[in-house]
Parts: structure tokens; C-alpha cells; sequence
């Protein structure tokens, strides 16, 4: 049993999984539990660790330590139990046995049967410990060169080899830039910069004025919004990058407002929530009768009236 048991706090269990996922051919997964009683002292006693496939399906049971922990390995291969190639997701149950306590978690399964399905990633996609062109499943598919000067390499002896060279003729900027660059192995296509001073389009309609940087950009000169002319939309404006226009976006429903003495903002605009008969004590609160009340002694907050 557990010890220290507070009358009102409920024992706490955290239940922990390493790795989140793990491969049917050979997976396993380190579990990790702390108790602690609901006055906070460390946890006393026995839990069990049950999983809906693999070694613990039937349940793992241990005692906790003089720290409140308990610490187990739990494994789902298919050769142990079929079902864990067509467990996608397994999940765990820790129970603190006579405490009261529970937690819950997760670890996701790949089929044994599953193979590298993307030789570019960087990603192992089938979680059997290989990544890329260093496992198996990527011999003779394309892969990514670690050389940026190439593309379009096949992966071959467990390496991404060949490729096809790069062509340098597509600069970012075209109108402040080389039409031909040079490629460098460890960035690849570099352009150097052209048209100095001359103007250029950045394609952001919120600047005017564009010219070509030394730097191969193309730079404008930002458009400034006019502040907003009320309390109920934001005060600085907001220029939309595709027309060029600028907004002042309106403040959220119920935003203070000091135009009457309880004036909240109601659709952008500040509204006497003590006498608007459609925002009668909150915005879009609509009186049917067309009269709002304001609070007095028998009411304290604004009410429709008759």
C-alpha cells in the first residue's frame, strides 16, 4: 500500500516511453514510472505495466524503488506476437496497484514488413536503424548527393553516388543578379550581384522605390499606415502585401473603450453596453423589446427591459 496518503490530493503516476517508436522486426521500448502520494512523499508499493500487444500484454508487474520509480523494457515484435504488424499504434497502461493512480501512453509501430519509403529524408522511415542510401531498401533509387553541385544521385553500395551537375542559370533575384552563377559543393548556385542602384520589382506591393543592393536583392522603401482614428481598431495599420492597401484590423469584442463610462468595443465601434438596446450588457446582446436597462439596485447588471 501506498504511505501518506493526502485526503484530498489525488496519488500522482507519470508514465514515460523511449523511444515513441519503434519497428515490428525488432522493436523495443524503455518505460519509466515515478509515484508520489497526494502529500508528496515518494511512492510506495507495486504497479503493472500492461500494453495492448508484445511482452506486456499479459501485464508487467514490479515494485517501485526507495525513489518512487520502476523502470522496464517493453517489446512488440511480430516473431513474438502477430499483432504487432498490425498495431499501429500500441498502447500502455500503468496502474499504481491499492493507490488509485493511473497513467497512459503510446508508442507508435511500424510493420516488420515496412521498407525505406523516401531516399531523400534524411528520415529512417522504416525505423530499423538505417537512414537513407545506408539501408538496403535504397539500393539503385534516387537519393540527395551531399555535394550540391549534383542532384539526381542513385544510392549504391549503402552510398549516394553519381548524379547529374547542376546548371547555375536560375538566380533568385533575376533583376539584381547574374543570369549565371557559379556552384559551390557546400551551397551550391551562387549569383553575383548586378544592376547596382537600377530599379527593380521586389513583388511586395507595401514598398516603393525598389532598387537593385549590392547585396543582389532587390530593396524598397516600406509604405507606412496611418494610425487608426478610433479606440476599436489597432493602432498601427497593416499594409496587405498583395494589394498594396492598408487595415487597421478591428480590437476583439468587448475591449475597453473610454467614449461612455462602461464603452466596449462592438463590431470596431465603442458602444454604451449600459443602454444599447443590441449590445445590452455585452456586444450582440439584442433586446427585443428596444430598451436596455441599466443596472440598478434590484438588477446589477444591464437588462432588456419590457
Amino acid at each position: 500500500m501506498a504511505l501518506g496518503l493526502a485526503a484530498c490530493t489525488p496519488n500522482g503516476l507519470t508514465l514515460e516511453v523511449t523511444p515513441r517508436a519503434i519497428s515490428a522486426a525488432d522493436g523495443t521500448a524503455v518505460v519509466k514510472l515515478r509515484a508520489t502520494t497526494g502529500a508528496g512523499f515518494v511512492g510506495t508499493g507495486v504497479v503493472t505495466v500492461t500494453s495492448s500487444a508484445g511482452s506486456a500484454r499479459e501485464g508487467l508487474r514490479g515494485q517501485l524503488d526507495a525513489y518512487g520509480s520502476f523502470r522496464a523494457e517493453v517489446t512488440c515484435r511480430s516473431v513474438e506476437d502477430p499483432r504487432c504488424d498490425t498495431t499501429p499504434t500500441l498502447r500502455l497502461v500503468a496502474v499504481w496497484e491499492g493507490a488509485g493512480a493511473t497513467a497512459e501512453a503510446s508508442i507508435q509501430v511500424v510493420a516488420s514488413s515496412a521498407h525505406e519509403t523516401d531516399c531523400t529524408n534524411g528520415k529512417d522511415d522504416d525505423l530499423d536503424g538505417e537512414v537513407d542510401c545506408s539501408d538496403a531498401d535504397c539500393d539503385g533509387r534516387l537519393c540527395s548527393p551531399t555535394d550540391r553541385c549534383l542532384t539526381a544521385g542513385v544510392c549504391a553500395h549503402q552510398q549516394c553516388t553519381g548524379g547529374l551537375a547542376v546548371t547555375c542559370t536560375s538566380p533568385p533575384s533575376p533583376s539584381c543578379q547574374s543570369s549565371v552563377g557559379t556552384c559551390d559543393r557546400a551551397n551550391g548556385c551562387g549569383y553575383p550581384p548586378a544592376n547596382i542602384g537600377a530599379p527593380c520589382d521586389d513583388r511586395d506591393a507595401c514598398t516603393f522605390g525598389d532598387v537593385c543592393q549590392a547585396s543582389g536583392r532587390c530593396v524598397g522603401v516600406p509604405r507606412l499606415c496611418a494610425p487608426a482614428t478610433d479606440q476599436c481598431h489597432q493602432p498601427l495599420g497593416v499594409c496587405d502585401r498583395v494589394t498594396g492597401q492598408c487595415e487597421n484590423p478591428v480590437l476583439q469584442d468587448g475591449t475597453a473603450c473610454d467614449d461612455y463610462d462602461q464603452g466596449r468595443c462592438c463590431s470596431g465601434a465603442c458602444t454604451d453596453v449600459l443602454h444599447d438596446p443590441k449590445n445590452c450588457g455585452s456586444c450582440r446582446q439584442t433586446c427585443p423589446s428596444g430598451k436596455c436597462l441599466a443596472p440598478s439596485a434590484m438588477n446589477p447588471a444591464p437588462t432588456c427591459g419590457p
